[in-house]
């Protein structure tokens, strides 16, 4: 049926009957792009089309930095007492100090000092023994507690980012120094209400079968962590996106580094910026986070990057992987015997010793080459990948109570000869692909009193990721019957996608010490981020594009080896671009307040968050203004020194997402004019011809779809807000003996709340927040001919209809019995249910059908309530490294990771057509997804993989040593299926439609590679991954 499209929003013309039966969807992401709405996913004999998210033109406008800028000046002249506005990356020192009779010791000493940089802070205790040293830098400590006539006490440990290390000394009669004492994680975990993991690198990943120390993959081992989001996960991918935390959607979660937002505004991930070896921590916080962070209703993971110390230190590295020294799946897939190359670099050191630090870093892989074959030529075509990152710190100390950080990061890959879509010939796979990224970062810390701590930071992301083929190789020819597109890459260079953020926040914390009520840890802080996006996802280097439906367009190639083509009249189709002009900014500033009261064994926690989120587009009729408050609240009771139990309640405000927005501004929906082909048939012609074709519109004929970027069909509701999530959880703490480790026993619960969807089809029925009723139904839209078409309004709204619930319970543990021998783990067992997805592969923040088209299809198999895709039922993981000391002869370090996880939900499910309502204009011709039995009632298999590693490292000459790694994962070498093909369609059995496998396999066959559509085994990625070996080789000096 011949469409117009105005927004990125299919309509079909009234009054028009199909012509050939094909049905053009509108532009999808290559392999990251988030501007596809589920409408746009709907699936149309013949539907082949693409759109490339990398293809965006930055706007570098000057007037929003100007305007931050001035906005941070304002906020540190007129809120004087402002405190912690991003993450926290810094850790704390308290306790309370008493004599041989337990009583409160006032004055005595305590002096906290870094054995890494020498920096040193002192303070005294106050009336009641208690004191509080603030905003250190993580790393390890040294401290000290004296009073006159008391021994003094001597404590060393190291102190981890968000980190609250408590040091309770009683201090004896007498003037001689006790025996040091260390302090490990025991303590720490009881001085926190997060359900969460920390994982310090230098000693812990570094130690593990991690050959992918990428921080979100390090964050995968942490509780109430899903790994089965709709989204892939890949080092390199820009996007970053693929895990769900404590049941939220995947692209819900907020990515920290160094103290400010780096996540994917579409995805929720992290765009790779840093160097492995160059992190220092990863925090991942999943409930009981305080009102100091907001933008999220999954949870938040807080990474650090390492400091130069007073030693100069650097590590380079190798790492090597050949796919030859794997072992294969049951598929028996092809493996390539060519060793691939990592390097890293890294090191730092003093400029001025206690003064001024730096660190810095290089990884580099190699140039490489990839050969591919075209689908129709058969050429051979070399693709070639080249990535680089670099990274410099510089942390200054003009006084021990003063710390300056200054830091960039770099990220630059390049692809050449790639194809995009499928290549039909060699010119088709010329295209190139740059991803640049870079952020700035200044930050600033200050200890103004002993109990008054300042800090103050600004950060700058960028990301442009450009993708697209060389206008002089002429127009991109697209062949439906081949699914291949030839003379040209398809989509433009010169058309970046722009995901772009800035922040800006400033921190203040003031210590309250009382006799009557407790001692109080105040904070209240601001907050600013600027998320960026642009870029048109132009189709076309040239402007236009040529799609061929006739099942010959190919003829074959010349004498010269050039491509030839049968068009025919009335079976192509002409894209031409237009302009959309201008990037969409959405705007969130945040206030908060939280307060830490410690009253004898009790800790309450109570905490308020204010965001409020505005935005701006190309489009004037794009505007997001809206505001909301978030409570947050938490009461732990100690038992004892070493029991507790504690309760939090939070409202967790979701960042609205920038792929909401590209919906209504229209970035990134790749506007074009879609005409028929009219003119004369030519067979055997090359791209030449075709680009003459192209620009002679005598040719072309009746416009069958427009996306006009001034028109806009799809629109915000009035009285938008934003999704949260109440969390409520539930835990019992245990420090085991001897400050050996601890014990953690936790539930969850976590219900999603006014979400977030778009609604199609008599939208005046749903009583949402929308002017002009009941003509608002529909939306007039004129297009270049003059042609008036009514369509059906798509607006986004919230809605009590979409529902998702998390529910688990959690254990988790760290037991160190002693420093050679470290054991930790976690499992978890939960539920994820609702009726909302929200996303889809690749397509994150695009609804659902939740009120599209309603009288069109039943509500219980469209909609239907159940196990999301996200669903793990039962996690498990436990870790440990031994460590041997040999003396000068080195020292050697086993370590290992097992895992079991159930497998992940599917559904049976068949594309059904939707019923015909009159009241609707584009239901007719348009298919739904039918659910049989219920959302996800089946699940794969269950698997279990247990990872190795065995690292030595050696001394050669006075400070250089070598090492060497080498990491099995899946050791057991485990095949277990872990997925198949459940495609299927429907027949109808006594008036019922019922589900009915494609293929020559039923439900109830063994999946194999000879079926040929239900249970069919298609590649090595449906089994579990095979063993993989793994080869690092570096040296420390």
């Amino acid at each position: 049926m011949p469409q117009i499209v105005a927004a990125g929003v299919t309509i079909t013309r009234s009054g028009v009957s199909p012509d050939d039966g094909t049905e053009l969807a509108p532009a999808l992401s290559e392999d990251f792009g988030a501007n596809v709405s589920r409408r746009r996913r709907i699936a149309h004999p013949g539907t082949v089309l693409a759109s490339d998210r990398a293809e965006r033109q930055p706007s570098r406008k000057g007037a929003p930095i100007v305007r931050k800028a001035f906005f941070a000046l304002l906020i540190l002249l007129l809120v004087p007492a402002l405190a912690y506005g991003q993450a926290k990356i810094t850790g704390e020192i308290t306790g309370t100090v008493v004599d041989e009779n337990g009583k409160p010791i006032e004055g005595a000493d305590v002096t906290a000092s870094s054995t890494d940089t020498g920096l040193e802070r002192s303070t005294k205790t106050d009336p009641n023994g208690r004191f509080l040293i603030g905003l250190l830098p993580v790393g390890n400590y040294s401290v000290v507690i004296s009073a006159p006539g008391l021994q003094p006490q001597a404590y060393s440990f190291r102190l981890g980012v968000g980190e609250t290390v408590p040091v309770n000394a009683t201090l004896l009669p007498g003037e001689v120094v006790t025996e040091e004492i260390s302090v490990y994680g025991a303590a720490t975990a009881l001085e926190t209400t997060v359900t969460g993991e920390n994982f310090e690198y230098r000693e812990n990943v570094e130690q593990l079968p991690l050959p992918d120390r990428d921080i979100q993959d390090v964050a995968m081992l942490a509780p109430n962590v899903s790994p089965n989001g709709p989204h892939t996960n890949s080092d390199r991918d820009p996007s970053g996106g693929g895990y769900s935390i404590a049941g939220a959607p995947t692209y819900d979660v907020v990515v920290m580094l160094d103290g400010a937002e780096v996540s994917d505004p579409y995805f929720g991930g992290a765009p790779v910026l840093y160097i492995e070896d160059a992190v220092e921590e990863v925090q991942v916080m999943a409930s009981g986070v305080s009102a100091r962070y907001g933008r999220f209703q999954g949870g938040v993971i807080n990474a650090i990057t390492k400091s130069g110390s007073n030693n100069f230190e650097a590590t380079f590295r190798t790492e090597v992987e050949n796919q030859s020294w794997n072992s294969k799946s049951p598929f028996g897939e092809e493996q390539e015997d060519d060793n691939k190359f990592t390097y890293q670099l890294t090191g730092g050191g003093y400029v001025l010793k206690d003064r001024l630090w730096f660190f810095g870093g290089l990884r580099e892989i190699p140039k490489s080459g990839i050969s591919r074959t075209t689908v129709a030529t058969r050429e051979s075509v070399t693709e070639t990948d080249d990535e680089e990152r670099k990274q410099l710190k510089f942390r200054a100390a003009p006084q021990s109570n003063h710390i300056i950080d200054i830091s960039r990061l770099e990220f630059e890959r390049a692809r050449s000869n790639r194809a995009g879509l499928a290549a039909g010939d060699a010119r088709a796979h010329t295209g190139i692909r740059s991803d640049d990224r870079d952020a700035n970062t200044l930050a600033y810390q200050g200890v103004l009193t002993s109990n008054l701590f300042f800090e103050v930071q600004a950060t700058t992301k960028d990301v442009a990721i450009a993708s697209g083929g060389d206008p002089a190789l002429g127009d991109p020819i697209f062949d439906f019957g081949l699914g291949a597109v030839f003379n040209n890459h398809w989509w433009d260079f010169n058309d970046p996608s722009i995901r772009d953020n800035e922040t800006i926040s400033a921190n203040v914390t003031q210590a309250i010490h009382t006799n009557k009520i407790g001692t109080h840890n105040i904070e209240a802080g601001v907050q600013y981020v600027s998320s960026i996006t642009g870029g048109e996802n132009r189709q076309s280097s040239t402007g236009f594009n040529f799609l061929g439906l006739n099942p010959d367009l190919f003829a074959g190639t010349d004498a010269n080896g050039n491509s030839l083509f049968n068009v025919r009249s009335g079976a192509a189709r002409r894209w031409e671009a237009l302009s959309l002009g201008g990037d969409q900014e959405l705007e969130n500033t945040a206030l908060y307040v939280q307060d830490t009261v410690n009253y004898g064994k009790f800790r309450v926690e109570v905490g308020l968050r204010w965001e409020d989120y505005s935005g701006s587009g190309p489009l004037p009729t794009f505007g997001v203004d809206f505001q909301d408050i978030s409570p947050r609240l938490g009461v732990t009771y100690n038992i004892s020194p070493n029991w507790q139990v504690l309760g939090t309640w939070g409202k967790y405000v979701a960042r609205f997402n920038d792929n909401i927005a590209n919906d209504v501004t229209g970035v990134s929906s790749a506007p074009r004019i879609d005409r028929a082909y009219v003119g004369p048939t030519l067979l055997g012609v090359d791209g030449t011809t075709i680009g003459q074709l192209l620009r002679d519109d005598s040719n072309w004929g009746a416009i069958l779809a427009f996306v006009s970027p001034d028109q806009p069909t799809t629109f915000l509701a009035n009285d938008l807000d934003a999704p949260f999530a109440q969390d409520l959880q539930f835990s019992v703490r245990h420090a085991l003996a001897g400050n050996s480790g601890s014990i953690s026993f936790s539930y969850i619960n976590r219900e999603f709340k006014n979400l977030l969807d778009d609604f199609i089809g008599e939208v005046c029925v749903f009583g949402l927040a929308i002017d002009g009723c009941p003509a608002r139904n529909f939306t007039g839209v004129v297009d270049p001919g003059g042609n008036v078409a009514t369509v059906d309004t798509q607006i986004w709204a919230n809605t009590a209809r979409a529902r998702r619930e998390y529910e688990a319970f959690s254990v988790q543990w760290d037991y160190r019995p002693s420093r050679r021998w470290s054991i930790g783990g976690n499992y978890t067992f939960g539920e994820n249910r609702g009726n909302y997805e929200g996303e889809g592969t690749n397509t994150p923040s695009t609804g659902s059908p939740i009120g599209d088209f309603e009288r069109s299809r039943p509500e219980e198999a469209a909609v239907p309530f159940g196990l999301t895709d996200e669903d793990i039922k039962h996690r498990f993981f436990l870790w440990g490294t031994y460590r041997f000391d040999f003396g000068r002869s080195g020292n050697l370090a086993l370590s290992g990771i097992f895992n079991y996880s159930s497998g992940a939900v599917y559904s049976l499910t068949a594309t059904v057509p939707l019923a015909d309502d009159p009241v609707y204009l584009g239901d007719r011709g348009t298919t739904y997804t039918h659910f049989f039995g219920g959302r996800n009632p089946f699940r794969f298999n269950d698997f279990n993989t247990l990872d190795v590693s065995v690292r030595y490292e050696v001394p050669i000459f006075k400070d250089l040593d070598f090492w060497v790694k080498l990491t099995a994962l899946n050791a057991l070498d485990n095949d277990t299926l872990t997925s198949f093909n459940t495609v299927g369609g429907t027949t109808t059995v006594n008036g019922i439609l019922q589900f009915a496998p494609q293929g020559n396999c039923g439900l109830n066959d063994r999946p194999s590679v000879d079926c040929t559509g239900f249970g069919q085994i298609r590649n090595e990625r449906d089994f579990q991954l095979p063993r993989q070996i793994f080869l690092t080789v570096g040296i420390k000096f």
